[in-house]
């Protein structure tokens, strides 16, 4: 079992502005199955990342807001796409 990584800060590229001040990352197999699973809600401000091209809503209690991102460039940064 790998152990999770701490929370991104994400900020918009272009003005530096906090997009969501907790983004938790969803690293292993079973992490990404449960995803927001369970959970009543996710708090204004937080989020998760998972790696990869889909995402599934079953048995989620609320609506999100998903976006996908490119792969990490030189710096680090990733791309809305």
């Amino acid at each position: 079992m790998t152990e999770p990584s701490a929370p991104w800060l994400v900020r918009a590229a272009d003005t530096g502005a906090v997009a969501a001040r907790q983004v938790d990352e969803a690293r292993s197999f079973w992490g990404r199955f449960r995803g927001l699973m369970g959970r009543a809600s996710l708090p204004d401000g937080e989020g998760l990342y998972i790696a990869g091209n889909s995402i599934h809503m079953f048995f989620m209690r609320f609506p999100i807001d998903a976006l996908f991102v490119s792969g990490p460039d030189a710096s680090g940064a990733r791309q809305v796409v």
